[in-house]
């Protein structure tokens, strides 16, 4: 998992893009802001840590979405 991690952050830069231009997934860039939470919380962060965070960060993600509906829904 660390070496996928490694390879998600190291093709893509600050704004989601790679080298070549191809942008990352939302689901590619929850993990890695998974990854740079459990880097800056823990000394060594495991696999464990990071696919928690990520699974958290999804069910943020998740109960966002429904908000931003209702909220664009009362100005209707």
């Amino acid at each position: 998992m660390q070496k996928e991690l490694n390879a998600i952050e190291s093709g893509f830069d600050q704004t989601g893009e790679t080298e070549q231009g191809v942008v990352m997934t939302e689901t590619e860039k929850i993990l890695t802001q998974a990854e740079d939470i459990a880097r800056r919380t823990f000394e060594e962060p495991t696999q464990q840590t990071v696919m928690q965070l990520f699974a958290r960060l999804c069910d943020e993600q998740d109960m966002r979405i429904p908000e931003e509906s209702l909220g664009s829904e009362m100005l209707h």
